[in-house]
């Protein structure tokens, strides 16, 4: 399972203020999986450095899957991971990635804090889920597992879990558990599972998606992307406004439409205004320019590396013909779509060409008469919008094109 937007609680380097204190993981240089020699008492005192102990080794989330698997945790084999992807994008985890050592499971969440996909193993181990939910593998008479002041898996009770650690940031109680969570930051908690058959602790999630100091998040490619290089421009407007074709300043687009389509159609790239690259997989804002007008629009990266913005497309889009509700993130341009629809046309004009040319759209006030949006889409279910042509008294101020 891959989970997204993570990337605003991700972005930090090193912890949380509440994890100041914490050293960051180290490079391991053992290739074995001998039992260590780590005790409970060289363990941190503070919940939020993010450890455990179990067979002599001290964990410290994140970790690099190199020192992961040094230490003896190899992905599972009976076919857990099969139907998995093998690489996980840039600000992506894949959240169920399972593990095991000698016999003993967990569940595994790879974190990709680098600017570029990366292959699995090339990721953090950012997560870990060990318990009754993952398998009965770990159990009171199987491996140790310790975290901070002494608290051990399939022993300690709640009580002895809020003594030691105060009051959770947030708690559940259900017919089968209670589940304590103790949270740091966004992406930065320990949850607690004491299972009412026993009431001791039966299951540990711990997550913590940050970048260990001395991070390398990559580079960004200056290599045009596939979708860049194989783009071409439309020939015709043609009458299918669901084809996706437009003008722009005269110009003939297809959306998703380059950077670069603009830039040889005299727009230009405000460096100072706009990043100078763009993660793998992931959008951003830039500014473009031409003569006096000056945009702000989203540009995508749909490469598995970064890149720079001219190497990034123009998907969702909206455009705007000038008026007073110009503005935002938009394109300033004189617009035309197949059908015969076009920025600056009378509200009557426009009616009458949705009536004509586009079989399923819908009208909406929203209580302002001057201010009306009309919603076209596909197929008659009507369930996902293709284009917003808003009107403001009376004539087409802008269309919001949205590639479905």
């Amino acid at each position: 399972m891959l989970i997204c937007g993570c990337m605003a609680g991700c972005a930090k380097s090193g912890t949380t203020s509440k994890q100041s204190s914490s050293p960051s993981p180290k490079r391991s240089t053992s290739s074995t999986s001998t039992k260590g020699t780590s005790t409970v008492a060289d363990l941190s005192d503070d919940l939020f450095s993010f450890q455990f102990l179990t067979n002599g080794h001290i964990y410290q989330l994140p970790m690099y899957y190199s020192d992961f698997t040094a230490l003896g945790w190899q992905p599972a084999k009976d076919g857990s991971n099969d139907d998995l992807p093998k690489t996980v994008p840039a600000g992506k985890a894949l959240t169920s990635f399972y593990m095991e050592n000698n016999g003993v499971p967990l569940r595994a969440s790879l974190i990709n804090l680098s600017k570029n996909e990366l292959p699995c193993e090339k990721c953090l181990v950012g997560g870990v889920d060990i318990g009754i939910l993952v398998s009965s593998g770990w159990q009171p008479d199987g491996p140790e597992l310790y975290l901070p002041k002494g608290i051990q898996y399939g022993v300690s009770k709640q009580s002895d879990i809020e003594a030691a650690y105060g009051k959770p940031t947030d708690s559940f109680s259900g017919d089968l558990y209670t589940e304590l969570t103790y949270s740091a930051d966004t992406y930065s908690e320990i949850k607690l599972f004491i299972y009412k058959d026993t009431g001791t602790l039966k299951e540990i999630d711990i997550t913590n998606y940050v970048k260990p100091k001395g991070f390398n998040e990559g580079s960004a490619s200056d290599k045009t992307p596939a979708d860049v290089s194989s783009y071409q421009a439309p020939t015709q407007l043609g009458d299918d406004i669901l084809s996706y074709n437009m003008t722009i300043d005269g110009k003939l687009y297809h959306t998703p439409f380059p950077v670069k389509e603009l830039i040889k159609n005299g727009w230009s790239v405000v460096k100072d205004k706009s990043p100078s690259e763009i993660a793998s997989n992931d959008s951003g804002s830039i500014t473009i320019r031409k003569g006096n007008l000056v945009c702000e629009i989203f540009a995508n990266n749909k490469a598995s590396y970064a890149t720079t913005p001219e190497n990034c497309t123009i998907s969702d889009v909206t455009l705007n013909s000038p008026s007073p509700i110009a503005g935002g993130t938009a394109l300033q341009c004189d617009w035309k779509l197949p059908g015969g629809i076009y920025s600056g046309m009378t509200q009557a004009a426009l009616e009458a060409t949705l009536k004509k040319n586009v079989k399923y759209y819908t009208k909406e006030t929203h209580g302002d008469p001057t201010l009306v949006d009309y919603a076209i889409y596909k197929d008659a279910a009507k369930e996902f919008y293709n284009f917003i042509v808003t009107t403001y008294n009376g004539k087409v101020a802008n269309v919001q094109i949205f590639v479905r």
